[in-house]
């Protein structure tokens, strides 16, 4: 009966239109929410070149929003338009190649540096990777500071820092060029100095793609174009 299920979940991902481009995202009277109404957007467009921040308390829906437009949870009324088609009608498997998540706690491997950044199974141009390495401050982690991309990261995490971690994941989901970054508060833990270099990185990317900030702390509010917040089950704007 599992076996069926899934079954089933595999074959819907493969439904819809195929994405290879996002240009603009439409939330329309989108109302957010499993069981029961979290929040809801009246009117946003969402396009290139613009970071935007969304804050809100725990359990006021952030995740959950991330969630639907990643095609894991459905709205509860109104429509997602991704380049002016319905979010519903998308091949989800496209959807989500074009999509990069960065989260709190994201997994590297006892592997070397490249095919931990290359957990697409995409054709890596190890050039940008190390000018990356080089601009992400991570070129500590070799010896002499000579880059080499078959350098084991261990999992026990004795060989490389929290925040050098957070770095190489980072690195890892924009190597593939995504149309859309989600960028779930993933930097509440970086000294400042390194704060600053992932944020001239960001300013620099945004021409490139759709970047949405999860925040719950101010980290890149600073750099966003834009601010919402969830309050009393709406989006509000205060910048």
């Amino acid at each position: 009966e599992n076996e069926l299920i899934n079954l089933k979940k595999n074959i819907e991902l493969n439904k819809g239109l195929k994405l290879k481009k996002i240009n603009s995202i439409n939330f329309n009277q989108a109302t957010f929410g499993h069981n029961k109404i979290l929040f809801q957007v009246n009117n946003l467009v969402l396009k290139k070149n613009k970071l935007i921040t969304l804050k809100g308390v725990s359990g006021s829906g952030k995740s959950t929003f991330v969630d639907t437009l990643m095609g894991i949870n459905k709205l509860i009324d109104g429509k997602i338009l991704i380049n002016g088609k319905d979010h519903n009608k998308i091949n989800i498997k496209s959807l989500r190649k074009v999509i990069g998540y960065l989260g709190q706690d994201n997994a590297l491997f006892n592997d070397t540096i490249i095919n931990n950044i290359n957990l697409r199974s995409v054709k890596i141009n190890q050039k940008k990777l190390k000018e990356m390495l080089k601009d992400l401050d991570l070129v500590k982690i070799f010896k002499n500071e000579s880059i080499d991309l078959q350098f084991v990261i261990k999992e026990s995490k004795e060989n490389i820092s929290g925040g050098e971690r957070q770095r190489l994941a980072f690195i890892r989901e924009i190597m593939h060029d995504p149309e859309l970054l989600i960028i779930d508060e993933a930097f509440n833990s970086l000294d400042k100095d390194t704060l600053k270099k992932i944020k001239n990185f960001i300013i620099k990317l945004k021409h490139k793609m759709i970047i949405i900030n999860i925040a719950h702390h101010e980290e890149l509010a600073d750099i966003s174009d834009n601010i919402y917040k969830i309050k009393s089950k709406k989006l509000i704007k205060i910048k």
